[in-house]
């Protein structure tokens, strides 16, 4: 055991909550850890020990993998504590990651709040002050997260990450202040550039062409970090284009940075107004017990533990919930709370397109650039024979002005679908914000709101279709409304509401009134169109049948916009559906777009 390995071996051992010392000897091989048994059995220390020298060992280890982990957070100062939002690599593949993150930091005795967001790839932290805790934390994060893939590196980590807006702030200044120095001299009558000697204009040629060359870029980013990168060698080049007189590219580098800058803070601006929107939910991962009042989704799949209601089904319709009932996730609970026991989802595991990746232009022309500039600066040098017409003849073929065309593009296509309300997380290196197309839209129930009346019929002696609605109206509100709001007047004498997820109940006038759905086996004529849930009008102590109403499942606000946008800009709208039942298809027919059975990413593939 070398003696940088051990060192490490004993800060990560130290961080344990319960370890008050470790040493490691590396001539004997042994560690010597002395903890608390009432904070931590010795079983986990010797697994988290296996774990240490395993990752240590240069077997697919990665040395960096907890300062990769610590470039990725984002601390928020508040008055007692701070947090911490952390990217975690696989936590959008991984359902049982959450659960993993929340049970090994909420350990420890700093860490007073663990929130894992699958959708976000985020975790939120809450800890009291100090950077020792947040390191300890962070090699923690980087420990249980799954190993890289190919896409996986997100720039920026986080919308709040201060980095970009550094980064462009401080180019778009310095861009500035070099046009002005260079107008100044102008007006002054001096002629020629700032530093006519040979230097600068091949010093910021240089910068170009370290830029130009992924390799060595990412090599200086892995060393660095993006944003010291971007400011050491951003700084450099300005530097080196102001004093060479170049105002050209000065203002290139100044019109990048504000196209950068205006981007990151709407970014910043549209995250932090989801995260006012959010609120302070509680932390979603398996096996976490949570209660969902009417009108909230289901953030993962669960059991239901307590509480009735009604949720909507994948293809819109309305499926009861009572104790032991299962819940999908996305579905909305409505008619009344219920606490949920949330469960893991299977593991998403990425699979290659069944179709070849169509190579894109700039990527066929990255490609090729690299060698058509060494194949020209190879002819320069051998019909000029001057060496410093080499770097000129690399300085025409760079790829730099195409990867800040391309950046430029990426910024602005973000910028414009934060502006239409959307919140970008992040965007791959390789996953740019484009025009897809096609759109799959994963189940029915995406697209639907609740419910909305259809029609209303009487069928008892001396009622009209406005009684049976006020009716079944007044028995529906006193129960908790599980199915809609029903448009119309209301009987104000209406008490005593129940509802047990399948039929609602109340009493009006000393008569105990029931509304329930239709039941499974009755003939098809009572429905008119397929996708109807039909609820039936009774009394309870006479079974006198008042009417029913037609209800059908309600496309949500903003889908006929959204459909008119896709056919305007050619994309194609698909809606896919795991069973194809009637409901499934009226809503497919009522939304004008075509139904395909199976899930939503066979449809993709």
């Amino acid at each position: 055991m070398s003696e940088s390995r051990s060192g490490d071996v004993e800060a990560r051992l130290r961080r344990l909550p319960g370890v008050t010392r470790a040493r490691a000897n590396e001539l004997t091989g042994n560690v010597l850890v002395e903890f608390d048994p009432n904070r931590v059995q010795a079983a986990t220390i010797v697994e988290r020990l296996g774990r240490l020298l395993a990752r240590t060992s240069g077997n697919g280890a990665d040395p960096s993998a907890a300062g990769r982990a610590r470039g990725r957070a984002v601390l928020q100062t508040h008055r007692r504590s701070r947090r911490a939002r952390v990217a975690v690599r696989g936590l959008d593949r991984d359902p049982d990651l959450s659960r993993r993150l929340v049970d090994r930091l909420s350990q420890r005795p700093e860490v007073r709040r663990v929130s894992p967001s699958p959708l976000t790839s985020r975790v939120l932290i809450e800890f009291e002050e100090g950077i020792e805790a947040i390191q300890g934390i962070l090699d923690e994060i980087a420990e249980l997260e799954l190993p890289e893939v190919d896409g996986d590196r997100e720039i920026p980590a986080h919308p709040l990450d201060p980095g970009p807006i550094v980064e462009s702030s401080a180019k778009a200044i310095g861009a500035a202040l070099g046009l002005l120095a260079l107008a100044a001299r102008q007006m002054m009558g001096a002629e020629g550039p700032p530093m006519p000697s040979v230097g600068a204009g091949e010093l910021a040629g240089g910068v170009a062409l370290v830029q130009g060359t992924e390799p060595v870029d990412r090599r200086i980013e892995d060393i660095l970090g993006h944003t010291r990168k971007e400011l050491v060698l951003g700084a450099t080049a300005i530097a080196a284009t102001a004093a060479s007189g170049n105002a050209l590219g000065l203002a290139f580098t100044g019109a990048m940075a504000v196209r950068l800058l205006t981007e990151s803070r709407a970014r910043r601006s549209a995250w932090e107004d989801y995260d006012r929107r959010l609120g302070d939910p509680p932390p979603v991962y398996p096996g976490a017990v949570v209660t969902l009042t009417p009108g909230q989704r289901a953030p993962l799949a669960g059991r239901v533990l307590e509480g009735v209601g009604v949720c909507s089904a994948f293809d819109g319709g309305s499926r009861p919930l009572s104790p032991g009932a299962k819940l999908d996730a996305g579905a909305r609970v409505y008619g009344g709370s219920v606490t949920v026991e949330l469960q893991a989802r299977r593991r998403f595991e990425p699979a290659a397109p069944r179709a070849p990746v169509r190579v894109a232009a700039f990527e066929r022309y990255m490609r090729l650039a690299p060698w058509a500039a060494l194949s020209y600066a190879a002819a320069t040098l051998v019909a000029t024979r001057s060496p410093p017409r080499i770097l000129t003849a690399l300085l025409l073929v760079n790829p730099i002005p195409a990867l800040a065309a391309r950046e430029c593009g990426d910024s602005g296509a973000s910028a414009r679908v934060i502006r239409a309300g959307v919140t970008v997380v992040g965007s791959r290196s390789a996953r740019a914000i484009s025009r897809p197309d096609i759109l799959v839209i994963d189940e029915p129930r995406t697209i639907c709101d609740g419910w909305e009346l259809s029609r209303v019929l009487s069928v008892g002696q001396g009622l009209e279709e406005v009684d049976v609605l006020a009716l079944a109206g007044s028995v529906s509100t006193a129960a908790g409304s599980p199915w809609a709001n029903l448009p119309g007047r209301r009987v104000q004498s209406a008490v005593d509401g129940t509802f047990d997820g399948r039929v609602a109940q109340a009493e009006i006038g000393g008569r105990r009134w029931l509304l329930r759905p239709l039941e499974p086996d009755a003939p098809e004529q009572a429905r008119r169109d397929p996708d109807e849930l039909v609820l039936v009008l009774r009394r309870a102590d006479d079974d006198y049948a008042a009417g029913t109403l037609a209800l059908r499942p309600r496309l949500a606000r903003g889908w006929g916009e959204l459909l008119r946008t896709c056919r305007a800009t050619g994309v194609d709208v698909q809606l896919a559906a795991r069973s194809l039942t009637p409901t499934a298809r009226g809503v497919a027919k009522r939304a004008g777009v075509a139904i395909v059975a199976g899930p939503a990413e066979a449809c993709v593939r």
